[in-house]
């Protein structure tokens, strides 16, 4: 007779605890916030540079017309001030590498003058991933009591599933001293 009551008990508490994990469920809301952005500069002298010289480099060049015992001649020359206003000019390049909403952007931008590279500039901002949990509860016990202007009593209860609930009340009447039943439901807005 012992040994039935405590099979009975150890059985009730494991049928109790998996009846009550199935009474919360979770939920997983996953955020994706923009976070600070970093950026900084590498200087021309900490780059390595490879330098080639091309054995038959292309050149801008332009027609000239030369008469010599009026033969006209069409001679082509090198552009010398082509060649100094491209040496001179400042170029900025600008490009992205890196564009995700889930991880984040990262650009480039570099600055070429004097056929040299004058600047790399890089700029990253990065996207944090927020994972926030909640427990939800599944099933929701209550209780009750309520008057109401008949001059009777309700005593109720009821289980909620998520937001649908059935509800059972015990309804005392003090003026005839009789009792009933009511079977309700209920729904959360």
């Amino acid at each position: 007779m012992k040994y039935s009551h405590i099979i009975l008990c150890i059985l009730c508490l494991v049928i109790g605890f998996f009846v009550g994990r199935k009474t919360v469920s979770y939920e997983e809301d996953v955020k994706y916030i923009q976070g600070e952005a970093i950026y900084g500069s590498i200087p021309a002298s900490h780059l390595e540079v490879q330098e080639v010289i091309p054995e038959n480099p292309v050149l801008p060049m332009k027609t000239d017309t030369t008469y010599i015992d009026r033969v006209e001649y069409i001679v082509q020359k090198v552009d010398t001030a082509a060649i100094i206003a491209d040496y001179i000019t400042l170029r900025d390049y600008a490009y992205v590498l890196l564009d995700s909403p889930t991880q984040g952007k990262l650009s480039l931008s570099t600055t070429v003058q004097y056929n040299k590279l004058s600047a790399l500039n890089w700029e990253f901002s990065p996207v944090i991933r927020e994972v926030t949990k909640s427990r939800i509860k599944v099933l929701q016990f209550y209780t009750g009591i309520s008057y109401s202007t008949f001059n009777q009593t309700t005593v109720s209860g009821g289980l909620f599933y998520f937001d649908a609930a059935l509800e059972f009340q015990y309804i005392y009447d003090l003026t005839h001293h009789t009792t009933g039943q009511g079977i309700g439901f209920k729904y959360k807005f």
